[in-house]
């Protein structure tokens, strides 16, 4: 089974190295994204939003040879909701990894932009229940390798027109 995997917000495909090597031992094929915009200036990123993260994850769903399982962590799930939106008849699963499936014309959150861009607002930023569980080993090796993401990616709403994304099922972990 092919299974792309959406980071969430302000990392990249290296954020799944830790968990590719497991699903590639059990016979999986991989493919962890680095989205358009992520690390770039406003001057090159301004005109990204979400639409152009969905359409780059549904881009790999594309180049894939068959059926895929699709995970979408934190903000990525947006996206990962997204390509089920858009290739519902090639999506075998939706996985939301710290993240729900959202409703249409939401946004990931509002994030202070700095210089046309949202840089990662650090740990204190979010609530202490959404980051309880990481411990400081695991915050400070993750921090610096945050980068940050064109402006409209996490304020943009989500379209979704296609009903037949409920008939994906959907894990959530």
């Amino acid at each position: 089974m092919d299974i792309i995997l959406i980071p969430g917000l302000w990392l990249d495909a290296s954020s799944w190295e830790d968990v590719t090597p497991a699903l590639e031992r059990a016979g999986h094929r991989t493919h962890p994204l680095s989205l358009p915009g992520l690390g770039e200036p406003a001057s090159a990123s301004a005109g990204i939003g979400i639409a152009d993260w969905i359409a780059a994850a549904v881009a790999a769903v594309d180049a894939a040879p068959g059926e895929v399982v699709v995970v979408g962590h934190s903000g990525g799930g947006n996206v990962a909701w997204g390509v089920a939106d858009a290739r519902p008849d090639r999506v075998r699963r939706v996985v939301f990894v710290d993240t729900v499936p959202p409703p249409a014309g939401t946004g990931i959150s509002e994030f202070t932009i700095v210089d046309g861009v949202v840089p990662f607002p650090g740990w204190d930023f979010f609530p202490e229940e959404d980051v309880h569980d990481l411990d400081e080993p695991t915050r400070a090796r993750t921090a610096p390798l945050t980068r940050s993401v064109p402006a409209r990616v996490p304020t943009d709403g989500i379209t979704l027109e296609n009903p037949d994304r409920y008939h994906v099922p959907v894990t959530l972990l």
